[in-house]
């Protein structure tokens, strides 16, 4: 059988869309003839260009290159979308498929299946794992107009015909389901890597660098971007700075990147670490470092975006502490399995109470073995594939 995967981050890209759809390729590709059509340029460093083809795993993978190299402009990023989505489209007419696997990278993916499905009727599988226009829209990035209605149409046409549709939560599902009723779709959510995070290492170099012996240390490690606001947490470095017990860490990059910068030195905070993105071989030395690693959702991106650090906290038996809506897939596990701190972005003032009782011991966080385990998962997925 011939399955063809459209998705524009894929191996060796350390986003997790692309670790994600790399396990379920991995898994096809034990039965099947297997192609992936992904991007040259690395998501995070756009400098980092990938071979044009290759085959791992028995994935056949074919990539093309990014025109434009900057990531971090919204018109620049738009236009590498447009010109990846008629790249896929193209390929997607003149070639045979026997099913056809996409996701929601790029954006404009349901224009894409929706064309070849009118003129192909390919059977199609559609994993969501966020929604757009709702996206842009809920982020100011764009109005409703026109435009997001024929968006929608090509939203609501592509989950009526996909075969199956895979999204990550119960709030997300309700949300399809807005966009339409006759929908078949399942919920899986994404899995964490246990056997990246939980090599055993004797020594923590990233602890070790940075001086993190005897320290609480409170770290986000992730997208900066004002769907995860990450106010609240630069508010309780704020209030924790003075006490030389905590070490506030945030490592990664975005839009909000600058402003984060600009935080720590327009209040001098010296125990708040600011790092970029480490390299992937790295960050299991980071997460392991950290005693409490914070997880934030803005208010209105319920069951529109969904955050998937916690399930690799889950695996490190981490405790969470987490900023955002009070009803959310974050808040449902942390209520559900114990492992967290749950409060809203306006109570920054009882998270900081509640971590100082974390330090001193008196409260403490369940650890639990992990529910969410990748085998599972990916064959429930697989098996779904095969069945419809």
């Amino acid at each position: 059988m011939k399955i063809v995967i459209f998705c524009q981050v894929f191996y060796p890209d350390p986003s997790s869309v692309g670790q994600h759809m790399f396990d379920l390729a991995s898994e096809l590709a034990k039965k099947n003839d297997v192609t992936v059509i992904t991007s040259r340029n690395n998501s995070n460093n756009f400098n980092e260009i990938y071979s044009d083809k290759e085959t791992y795993k028995n994935i056949k993978i074919k990539r093309y290159r990014n025109l434009f190299g900057n990531k971090k402009i919204f018109f620049l990023r738009f236009l590498n979308q447009i010109v990846f989505s008629f790249q896929i489209l193209i390929y997607g007419i003149i070639n045979n498929i026997d099913k056809l696997i996409i996701t929601t990278n790029p954006i404009f993916s349901s224009l894409v299946g929706s064309v070849i499905y009118y003129f192909k009727r390919n059977k199609i599988y559609y994993w969501v794992m966020d929604i757009n226009p709702d996206e842009a829209i809920v982020s100011k990035v764009i109005k409703r107009s026109i435009f997001t209605n024929i968006f929608d149409f090509f939203n609501s046409y592509m989950l009526k015909n996909s075969k199956h549709v895979f999204t990550l939560d119960k709030y997300m599902l309700n949300n399809i389901k807005k966009k339409s009723l006759q929908v078949k779709a399942t919920v899986i959510p994404p899995w964490p890597h246990e056997n990246v995070l939980t090599k055993k290492n004797k020594k923590n170099p990233f602890k070790e660098k940075y001086k993190l012996k005897n320290k609480f240390v409170i770290m986000y490690s992730g997208n900066q971007t004002f769907i995860n606001p990450l106010e609240s947490f630069l508010k309780i470095a704020k209030k924790l700075d003075s006490d030389n017990r905590f070490k506030c860490i945030i490592i990664g990059n975005g839009n909000l990147h600058q402003k984060i910068i600009e935080y720590k030195y327009k209040f001098n905070l010296k125990n708040l670490l600011i790092l970029d993105y480490l390299p992937i071989q790295d960050i299991k030395f980071s997460l392991n470092s950290a005693n409490l690693h914070v997880v934030t959702l803005g208010n209105k991106m319920k069951g529109i975006i969904h955050p998937c650090k916690i399930y690799n906290l889950i695996v490190l038996k981490k405790p969470i502490l987490y900023f955002g809506p009070k009803e959310s897939h974050i808040s449902d596990i942390i209520r559900k399995f114990k492992i967290g701190l749950s409060f809203r972005h306006s109570e920054v003032k009882k998270a900081k109470k509640a971590i100082i009782n974390l330090k001193n011991k008196k409260l403490k966080i369940k650890k639990i073995q992990n529910p969410f385990k990748q085998k599972n998962l990916v064959k429930k997925m697989v098996h779904l594939i095969y069945s419809s």
